[in-house]
């Protein structure tokens, strides 16, 4: 194992990212509303769903203003 600087040891195993971080962007991606995707994934919040996959609902305050006209 390697030690980095303020990191402390570093595994062999390479770690895998979630899969299910995908299944939940690509709706989001796809302007599905924030709450159906936060219930679909079993997310205890709205809020979870938003920290997590926030940047891909960064069009949705533009999408909110030009539906107001």
């Amino acid at each position: 194992m390697e030690e980095h600087e303020g990191q402390g040891a570093l595994s062999d195993r390479p770690v895998l990212p979630d899969p299910r971080h995908p299944q939940a962007s690509w709706p989001l991606a796809r302007n599905v509303p924030v709450h159906a995707v936060s219930a679909r994934f079993g997310h205890e919040s709205v809020t979870t769903t938003v920290v997590t996959h926030g940047h891909l609902v960064d069009d949705a305050d533009r999408l909110a203003a030009d539906a107001r006209g």
